[in-house]
């Protein structure tokens, strides 16, 4: 999934599959692609290599910076399913992620509804982002949050 400045008309969508057990999201996301603020990195960071092309064709669009990182990773594997639904509307059911909270028992419109990013009961009396407290979890443990939220808002 992309950032708002990379879905300019020139950008493109590139979705990554890996077996989580030798990589985790959060090393992929912090060590592989680098946080949103690595432009003083290492090189090897992709952020970091993006910030090459800021002059050229393909960003041209200025400096990078904190907000505008000209790169994106979804922080979960949730956010990353959220996203390809929304912004490129590819079905629930015709995602892995989406097919698996299918089969946990989530229905396609409650699905739907979390991948908006609402706040959502985290715990007894206390709100937050639904992102949030699925960022940088794995598969298995990422399906399990969920299951447990939905639980938690849709089944009292």
């Amino acid at each position: 999934a992309l950032s708002s400045r990379s879905r300019a008309p020139r950008s493109t969508t590139t979705t990554v599959e890996w077996d989580y057990t030798k990589l985790s999201w959060a090393h992929f996301r912090g060590k592989v692609l680098g946080p949103t603020h690595s432009f003083g990195g290492p090189r090897r960071l992709f952020r970091r290599l993006d910030l090459g092309q800021v002059e050229g064709p393909r960003l041209g669009m200025g400096e990078p910076n904190v907000d505008d990182a000209g790169m994106h990773a979804s922080a979960s594997l949730f956010e990353g399913f959220a996203e390809l639904n929304n912004w490129l509307n590819i079905p629930i059911s015709a995602d892995i992620f989406g097919q698996q909270m299918l089969e946990a028992g989530l229905s396609e419109s409650t699905i739907k509804s979390l991948s908006v990013d609402p706040q959502v009961t985290i715990e007894e009396g206390k709100l937050g982002s639904i992102f949030d407290q699925l960022e940088d979890l794995d598969s298995e443990p990422c399906l399990k949050k969920a299951v447990e939220l939905f639980d938690l808002n849709f089944l009292q």
